[in-house]
């Protein structure tokens, strides 16, 4: 199976270089975001990842939470989700449809949650329809079912994917922080403490 993560790329000591500028990358920015905490945050953090993929799954359950807690609640960090399903994964693309078609009457972070809690569960039997229900509504699973089949949410699905190749995206998760019009990728498997770190200096 092809990895969801740069090959070769191992955890970076506090005192290596962290980020790598992208100059040529255009600032945090779309037609439509799905974003969490305050726009006019100082920093624009861009997640792109794929709800099969275990390392997104890791940085979900591992890092999100304390950076909600201590940036995104706190108005320092922005958040904007990328949906990137990979060719790698059979249900992705189902599964960031959902989620997408989620977003319309805010419930993108619960189903969110529950496509990567139970991850295993769908890549073993691909019901993504039935992890989704779990944390929806009989009427909001309406909805989201005729969403899926709406062009304008597939449209917007495609979209992100284009945004992701034309960042050169080619794993998940890929993370992108924009701080005063200056764009950088933060490397794989960046630990929080190190990720803290960057988010701390770029406050000062």
């Amino acid at each position: 199976m092809v990895p969801c993560y740069f090959e070769g790329m191992k955890r970076l000591a506090l005192g290596a270089v962290l980020l790598l500028p992208l100059a040529l990358l255009p600032a945090a920015s779309s037609r439509t975001e799905i974003g969490l905490g305050n726009n006019r945050a100082p920093i624009i953090m861009e997640i792109y990842s794929d709800y099969q993929c275990p390392h997104c799954k890791q940085f979900h359950d591992e890092i999100l939470p304390s950076l909600i807690r201590d940036y995104v609640n706190t108005g320092k960090v922005y958040v904007i989700h990328r949906d990137f399903p990979l060719p790698t994964f059979k249900y992705s693309r189902e599964a960031a449809l959902y989620a997408i078609a989620a977003s319309r009457f805010n419930k993108y972070e619960q189903v969110g949650d529950a496509l990567f809690q139970r991850q295993a569960y769908l890549g073993a039997n691909g019901k993504v329809d039935e992890v989704v229900a779990s944390v929806l509504t009989p009427e909001e699973m309406k909805k989201a079912r005729a969403l899926i089949k709406d062009p304008e949410v597939n449209q917007e699905l495609a979209h992100q994917v284009d945004l992701g190749h034309a960042a050169k995206v080619e794993s998940t998760p890929t993370v992108f922080l924009t701080h005063r019009l200056k764009v950088v990728k933060v490397p794989p498997n960046v630990s929080y403490p190190i990720l803290k770190r960057v988010l701390d200096d770029y406050l000062k």
